[in-house]
């Protein structure tokens, strides 16, 4: 991603304020965080698509001095920037940022930047989507970003937070935009469901096996649970229903498909608790294979990229 240059401020203006995500906790930037960033910034890898070198200290206190003061020296530009700092253990992960252009409440110019050795995990998504929530509090839903073609993980992130490519290039990246949408407009799907026979057994399999967490297990009527589970840093679960809760057959197969990170690692897991499980097999579309669950239906894992 092309660095637009840096977070707001002035007459009447919002000023960027602490925002918080179930992992990640993101900051105002101040000349403070020059120190502690050099090291996350200091990655060959980094500047691969955008050029550049990774910053002396020198020259990272000297920009983050210019952009804490929240705007271009003639006012035409708000700059909005956070540091990203992980809450288990307190350590700088990334940076998202805003340049915010045009007459009130102005288009968004966005960033991100995710520390070579953080990738991967969902951190670039959960903090832009934080930033892009926090913008649109603000009137602010004409956002873009500038993304030179071929850069895989900022295409796949710029899609996950909703913004789509379009015709326009410019010095050879690509504008992705987001059109403004109402405010009653659906946001995101949150789950989706599938009707199972035992919901213990099938915890199991989606914890134990596939490395999900539980969202929610609560009881919905006397008898009758409310089972989420959903991948570490996502935000659609999968709801695990009874399904004779409802008076019906358990479904026969899955109404998604899912993505790994690392495919053969959960083809291996499956096998390991008895489950059939394909070979990872590379078809036009992608990388993907066929997990079959305890009670017989098949769920198909693609493999990230």
């Amino acid at each position: 991603m092309t660095d637009p240059r840096p977070g707001p401020r002035g007459p009447g203006r919002p000023a960027t304020e602490v925002l918080s995500t179930p992992r990640l906790r993101l900051e105002p930037l101040t000349v403070g965080h020059a120190a502690e960033a050099v090291a996350l910034l200091a990655a060959p890898s980094l500047y691969r698509f955008t050029g550049g070198a990774p910053p002396t200290p020198g020259e990272l206190t000297d920009r983050y001095r210019r952009q804490g003061t929240g705007h271009s020296p003639d006012g035409t530009e708000r700059w909005l920037n956070w540091m990203v700092r992980r809450v288990a253990d307190g350590r700088l992960v990334g940076t998202v940022q805003a340049t915010v252009t045009g007459p009130e409440p102005g288009r968004a110019a966005i960033a991100w930047v995710v520390g070579e050795a953080d990738q991967g995990r969902g951190y670039g998504t959960e903090a832009v989507t934080a930033m892009r929530a926090w913008l649109a509090r603000h009137g602010i839903d004409d956002v873009v970003a500038m993304i030179r073609p071929g850069h895989r993980r900022s295409e796949g992130l710029a899609r996950r937070v909703g913004l789509r490519p379009s015709a326009t290039m410019l010095d050879g990246e690509r504008m992705w935009a987001a059109r403004a949408y109402p405010a009653a407009m659906i946001e995101r799907i949150a789950w989706a469901t599938v009707a199972v026979a035992d919901q213990d057994v099938m915890r199991e399999f989606f914890v134990d096996v596939l490395g999900f967490e539980v969202r929610a297990d609560a009881e919905m009527w006397p008898g009758a649970r409310w089972l989420e589970v959903v991948p570490p840093g996502a935000e659609t679960g999968l709801v695990l229903s009874r399904a004779s809760d409802f008076g019906r057959e358990p479904d026969a197969q899955y109404p998604v498909g899912l993505v790994a990170r690392d495919l053969a690692g959960v083809v291996a897991a499956a096998r390991a608790r008895g489950l059939a499980a394909t070979e990872p097999a590379t078809e036009s579309w992608g990388t993907s294979a066929r997990i079959t669950d305890p009670e017989g239906r098949e769920l198909l894992v693609r493999a990230t990229g």
